[in-house]
């Protein structure tokens, strides 16, 4: 029997919604405290010296002053140096082909295609708490 105040299509209100055996049938996961896993976190300072890895990796590297270098595009072909680096957070820039980038994470990503996970893991710069 349907109640008088009941919205549903013939639904009786004494009728549970979901059957039992259904509702129950989903095992229960075991979950582990978060205090036995350990995170892995990323470290910016665990990065390398800008200077010396950009001097392993470019062509035609050059010092202009203690913060800036340039070099040979690595992104385009390139006879002159066009491609500048400021060594205090690691940016990058070409004049040619415009190529740009905020650190080495970055300046990584491009030359390989990779995603910044796997940049941060061939730089080795996590940290586990």
């Amino acid at each position: 029997m349907r109640s008088k105040n009941s919205k549903g299509l013939g639904v009786d209100r004494t009728q549970p919604f979901h059957n039992q055996t259904h509702y129950h049938a989903i095992p229960k996961r075991s979950l582990t405290p978060l205090s036995n896993k350990k995170r892995r976190q990323f470290d910016r300072n665990m990065l390398p010296n800008p200077r010396e890895y950009y001097a392993g990796v470019l062509l035609k590297f050059r010092l202009r002053n203690n913060n800036n270098a340039t070099a040979l595009c690595p992104f385009h072909s390139d006879k002159n140096p066009s491609f500048s680096v400021e060594f205090k957070q690691g940016l990058f820039f070409c004049f040619s082909c415009g190529a740009s980038g905020g650190d080495l994470i970055d300046f990584y990503r491009l030359m390989t295609g990779t995603s910044f996970t796997k940049a941060i893991n061939y730089f080795e710069a996590w940290t586990y708490e």
